[in-house]
């Protein structure tokens, strides 16, 4: 971490039983997860960031669609989850904020969302 910018990691185990009450027909949800962020100072008042979130899961005894609960929101049995951020201070009262996330995984299309907003402080 630094005034310029950060580099962040993190690795995630997650497992999960489905609420059944039969052992041998149990759902069950095992996500290994790995999490990279990126974060670097822009221009004199601006912010880049990057975060991803990569993903592998193994999923048993599933009955029809496996609910988000149980597999923690993640689709499929791998994907990526990421989101691309910039944040700008054109002026000490007005901030610019823009966003692109993007969602991908084996077993749906990809979906991207875009948001900007611009805030003034009066």
């Amino acid at each position: 971490t630094s005034e310029r910018g950060e580099i962040s990691g993190e690795l995630g185990y997650r497992r999960a039983d489905g609420n059944s009450g039969d052992p041998t027909t149990a759902e069950r949800s095992t996500l290994i997860i790995l999490k990279s962020g990126i974060r670097a100072a822009v221009l004199h008042r601006g912010e880049l960031r990057l975060d991803t979130e990569t993903y592998t899961q193994a999923l048993s005894g599933i009955q029809g669609y496996p609910s988000s609960v149980l597999t923690d929101n993640h689709e499929g049995k791998r994907g990526v989850v990421w989101t691309i951020s910039f944040n700008y201070g054109l002026s000490r009262t007005l901030l610019l904020n823009m966003t692109i996330n993007g969602r991908h995984s084996d077993n749906r299309p990809g979906r991207l969302f875009a948001r900007s907003e611009m805030t003034a402080e009066f």
